[in-house]
């Protein structure tokens, strides 16, 4: 619904809802952050893939925290 969202153009007495693409973009660009992290193998049966597991998630955290503060 976001892509949706941000790919429309309003016009008229709905213009107003242009200024709020940039928030959607914002909550867009997390999404795919996590969508990608969710794509990830998820072995969790020795301590090599749990550091790997975490390692990743610490990766998307950021991913996520740096789109935040833009």
């Amino acid at each position: 619904m976001l892509e949706q969202f941000s790919a429309t153009e309003c016009a008229g007495s709905y213009a107003w809802i242009n200024d709020y693409k940039p928030l959607a973009q914002k909550y867009l660009a997390d999404y795919r952050v996590y969508a990608e992290w969710k794509k990830q193998p998820q072995q969790l049966d020795n301590a090599e893939h749990i550091a790997a597991a975490l390692d990743r998630l610490r990766a998307a955290q950021r991913a996520v925290a740096t789109i935040t503060l833009r």
